[in-house]
Parts: C-alpha cells; sequence; structure tokens
C-alpha cells in the first residue's frame, strides 16, 4: 500500500491510500466496437472518477496490438505478457473472445484480475476465478443454432445481421465464422493428408549453458535427420531464441521466455522443444498445457515434479531430489563443515555442483531456488573445492556463510 499526498482539482489536499498500475490490453485501429480509440476516452474518465471517488491513483498502461479479432487469441495473449511484464495489479480486456479466453487462463495462472465488457461468446467464465466480465453472452444462443444446424444436416445457411451497429456486424460475423466451422470439421475429419510436424524451439543463445542453442544445434539437426529417416516425420524447426542479461544465469522471473513460448505458439507448432532453465520451464509447462501443445526438454533438472503438467515430457533427472536429500542429511546428523566436490570441466556437473552449494550456503534456499552462481572460477580451472563453515540449523538471525573456493593445488 503507497500514501501520497495530492492536490486536487477542487481545491483540497487529500491523501491517497493507493496507487495501482493497470494494463490495458486492446486492438487498436480496428474496427470492432471495443477498439481502444473508442473505449480511451471512457478509460481516461473512469480513471478520473476514481481518482476523486475513491482517492485511488490509477496508472494507465496500455498494451495495445493491431488488427481484429483473431481465432488463435495469440496477438492478445502476447501482449497480456508485456503488461504482466510491467507489474501492473490488474488488467483491462481483451474483448475479442478468443484472446479473452487464453488472457483469462494466463493472469489466473500469474493470479492478476482481468475485467472485460467484451468477450460475448463466452459461455461461463467460472473456470477462471480472477476474471470478471461485464458484458452479456451470446455464445449459448449460437451454440445452439449450430446444434440444430447438425441435428437436420442443414448444408446451406444464410445469416442477416445488421452492419450499421458495429456490436451487430460483429456478432453476425462470428455466427458466419460458427456455421462455417462445421464444414471445416466435417473436410477435416474425412482427410487423411500428412501434415508437417512443426517444432518450435525456445533455448537461449549465446549462454554458457549446456543446453544452449549454440550447443544443442547439431543434436537438434541430427534427430530431424533421424525422424526424416526412420519414422517419414518432416520435421520443421521455428526458432524462438531469447538472449539472457549476463549470458551466464537463468533468469528467476522466467517471463523472457514465456514471451518466446508466446511467439512459438503463434507459428501453430505442433509441439515445443525447450525451455531448459528452470523457471523457464515452469511457466512454459503451465502455457503449453493451457494450449495442449506438448513441450519436451532436457534441462530443468530443478523441477521435482512434472505431472501437473500432462502436456510436458522431461528426459533429465531430477536434481531436486538428490539436494534436498542430501540438506536432510546435514539437518539429520548437524554437520558444520561441509565439502563440496565437482568438476568444472561438465558445465552440467558444475551448475549441479554450485547448486548443492548454493543451498547449503544459504539456510532457507530450496534447492528449485537457488541459482548456479554460487562458486566463480578461472577457466582453466578443473576442480572446485568449497569449505563451507556454516550450521545448518544455526537460528541467530545474524548468522552468516562462508565459502572458500580453492584450486586442485591449493586444496588440503
Amino acid at each position: 500500500m503507497v500514501s501520497a499526498v495530492h492536490s486536487w482539482p477542487d481545491g483540497n489536499t487529500s491523501t491517497t491510500i493507493l496507487k495501482v498500475k493497470m494494463g490495458v490490453v486492446l486492438t487498436e485501429n480496428s474496427p470492432i466496437p471495443a477498439d481502444y480509440s473508442i473505449l480511451s476516452s471512457a478509460l481516461t474518465l473512469a480513471i478520473s472518477d476514481v481518482r476523486h471517488l475513491f482517492r485511488i491513483d490509477v496508472q494507465l498502461l496500455p498494451s495495445l496490438y493491431e488488427g481484429g479479432c483473431e481465432e488463435s487469441g495469440l496477438s492478445g495473449l502476447r501482449q497480456t505478457v508485456v503488461a504482466l511484464q510491467n507489474f501492473v495489479d490488474f488488467i483491462v480486456g481483451p474483448a475479442c473472445t478468443d484472446d479473452f479466453v487464453v488472457a483469462g487462463k494466463l493472469t489466473t495462472v500469474f493470479k492478476t484480475p482481468l475485467i472485460s465488457g467484451g468477450a460475448s461468446l463466452v459461455d461461463n467464465t467460472n473456470a477462471w476465478p480472477y476474471v470478471t466480465r461485464t458484458g452479456y453472452n451470446i455464445n449459448t444462443q449460437w451454440s445452439f443454432f449450430t446444434l440444430i444446424c447438425r441435428r437436420y444436416d442443414w448444408n446451406d445457411m444464410v445469416v442477416m445481421y445488421e452492419t450499421d451497429s458495429s456490436s451487430y456486424a460483429t456478432s453476425g460475423s462470428m455466427l458466419i465464422s460458427l456455421v462455417a466451422l462445421i464444414g471445416r470439421v466435417r473436410s477435416d475429419t474425412n482427410s487423411t493428408k500428412v501434415a508437417t510436424v512443426r517444432m518450435g524451439v525456445v533455448l537461449t543463445t549465446g549462454a554458457s549453458l549446456h543446453s544452449d542453442y549454440i550447443a544443442m544445434e547439431p543434436a537438434i539437426a541430427l534427430a530431424i535427420k533421424h525422424a526424416r529417416e526412420e519414422f517419414h516425420l518432416d520435421i520443421v524447426s521455428y526458432l524462438s531464441l531469447y538472449s539472457i542479461e549476463g549470458a551466464s544465469q537463468c533468469q528467476e522471473s522466467g517471463l523472457v521466455a514465456l514471451s518466446h513460448v508466446v511467439v512459438a505458439l503463434q507459428s501453430s507448432v505442433d509441439f515445443l522443444l525447450g525451455p531448459s532453465c528452470t523457471d523457464d520451464f515452469v511457466l512454459a509447462s503451465k502455457l503449453a498445457t493451457v494450449f495442449k501443445v506438448p513441450l519436451l526438454t532436457g534441462g530443468a533438472t530443478l523441477v521435482e515434479r512434472t505431472e501437473p503438467w500432462t502436456y510436458v515430457g522431461r528426459t533429465a533427472y531430477n536434481v531436486g531430489t538428490q539436494v534436498s536429500f542430501l540438506l536432510l542429511i546435514l539437518q539429520k546428523f548437524r554437520w558444520r563443515n561441509v565439502a563440496v566436490l565437482y568438476e568444472m570441466e561438465s558445465v552440467v556437473h558444475k551448475t549441479t555442483g554450485q547448486i548443492s552449494l548454493k543451498s547449503i550456503a544459504e539456510p532457507g534456499n530450496s534447492p528449485s531456488s537457488a541459482t548456479t552462481t554460487a562458486a566463480t572460477t578461472t577457466a582453466a580451472t578443473t576442480t572446485a573445492f568449497a569449505l563451507l563453515r556454516q550450521d545448518p540449523l544455526a537460528e541467530s538471525e545474524h548468522s552468516r556463510s562462508h565459502a572458500q573456493v580453492f584450486d586442485d593445488a591449493e586444496a588440503p
């Protein structure tokens, strides 16, 4: 809660009890009735009313996208991710039905309230507890009409609607889309054509990680070649690579990778490869499960279980359980002086060793939150010996941990 003194237009000096950030995810330069160019004046007026009536200062953070409503909803999803990256307190929009659905799922994952006056084709919003819709619902009416079409096998239909009202025009065009969908479903059911498999690659690039794209590219190319020769599958790669600050460690927020997962989904990929960073993997797995797109990774070894995400497969081992078991042993026997010995030539072993070092050196850190920057050595160093003087059970709030890193020649 933020407190600040403001001078209001009526001359009174009052104290605002809260400052909030409002993300606005709407279309711009589109013909739909809920376009930002139409609603911006109403939003400005609403912000002014809230400031005067409730002494709440609302900061407007637009996250707009051009074009009309899309069936994929990925444009709205991408801008929702942008809004979340700005750490907004709540989101207004999107108004398009498909955009609203995917944004509602994502904001529920991040526990961020979302309010929309559109999305009239969504039948029920109870599945998303952080979503509020102020508009009406026409999905039930249109669904009933399409059921009649299927029941009596109607193939030729005429939809009449007004074009003077942008609201009626939008509803009418969506009804036409639903009716046309019946024919597309029948066509797809009778088709025997095998589609090309599209693989979205969401990995870091230029980072000192064993699963960086530069390191993985030869293995990926070999796997694609093997799939073509052995299984007659033509895999087309769609790269959605991202750089991480410092080029050495994974970011804890995972939002950068999440935005690149959205980019991959916009390419209508059949499955995703990566990401390998633990926090990136967790967010990507949630999103992949929402969209029912399989995700495969050989990293994210700190994630203990992947069962909650039914569309996720991990081929790597689980380091989290091993490190947790080590911490339990330290607590059980009250070991105070601990040596962590690990290889530096292998990036995998180096990362695992540093995670163990970080988890032991800082009580209260779970393995899943431990970073990979606990030890810093030169490239020529092949083995590090860490001597920790730390009581894992110390209750003093002033207790500190110290780590000394030696080369082989200096180790006792």
